[in-house]
């Protein structure tokens, strides 16, 4: 019996064979449960615990009709620890993946420090664009994602190269989502930093993607006010014409409102008319 069995291996697939029984499902039938013995010993056929013949019933379905009861111990017992093992390894993949995402984030966030304080843009700039970790999978185990976390003082990437006049790398930083008005502890934000320094282009960037225009430092500073007292005419211009257009939009949206309350007729909407005049 056993020999019959060992040639039709062939002819058996781990979806389905041919014709929709495997081994397994044969073994059981027979009265020799060292048959099945052996074949649950050797990996070749454990793979097919799980497989349907046609009617969707598996070697354990078989066992249960034929009142094998054997059968049906040795393969319930098989099938657990298939899955048990399964759960074990995909446990430990999760794991592994855990660890690979806290060290890579943790790595990524010294290098890309690292590069800021030497002012190597082009290392930096690398950083950011071979950048394989996502900001939900880092978020999502409670860590700060690489272009966020702080360094010495609470100063940021994005703080650091506004700094240093670093316009590529900051266009990147925003693109990873980094905070935009983040504080250290003197209350610099990358915008502040970017007036001290006259990188009117920085500032541009950054109001236009969010930079609080009226955050003052601790010493109660403002973008504009360090502007004037290091004398960045250029950055001074970039402000107030953000701050002229920005009242302008204000303004034009308080006329429109105006004039929606405004009938037709000139008068106000919400007055009442008076029958007697």
């Amino acid at each position: 019996m056993m020999n019959s069995l060992q040639k039709s291996k062939s002819n058996n697939n781990v979806k389905k064979s041919s014709s929709s029984t495997t081994l397994l499902m044969r073994a059981v039938v027979e009265d020799d449960i060292s048959i099945l013995v052996r074949l649950l010993s050797s990996n070749d056929y454990t793979s097919t615990l799980f497989v349907c013949d046609k009617k969707g019933r598996t070697a354990l379905d078989w066992a249960r009709m034929c009142r094998n009861y054997q059968a049906v111990s040795l393969l319930t017992k098989a099938m657990s620890t298939v899955i048990n093992n399964s759960r074990i390894s995909t446990m430990q993949t999760i794991n592994d993946l855990e660890g690979f995402i806290m060290h890579n984030n943790d790595y990524q966030h010294k290098e890309l420090l690292h590069a800021l304080k030497n002012r190597d843009q082009k290392k930096a700039i690398q950083i950011l664009r071979d950048n394989r970790l996502h900001r939900m999978e880092v978020e999502g185990l409670n860590l700060v994602y690489f272009t966020d976390k702080v360094g010495h003082s609470g100063y940021t990437p994005l703080i650091m190269s506004a700094g240093f006049n670093m316009i590529e790398v900051i266009d990147l930083l925003i693109e990873h989502n980094a905070p935009v008005n983040h504080a250290n502890k003197f209350g610099h934000t990358a915008f502040t930093y970017a007036c001290s320094a006259g990188n009117s282009d920085i500032a541009r960037m950054l109001l236009f993607h969010g930079a609080n225009i009226h955050h003052c430092t601790v010493e109660g500073r403002s973008g504009l006010h360090f502007a004037c007292i290091y004398n960045k005419a250029r950055t001074v211009k970039v402000i107030i014409k953000y701050l002229l257009e920005t009242f302008a939009t204000f303004r034009i949206q308080g006329l429109c409102n105006c004039d929606n309350d405004v009938g037709d007729d000139g008068y106000d909407d919400d007055d009442d008319d008076d029958d007697g005049r």
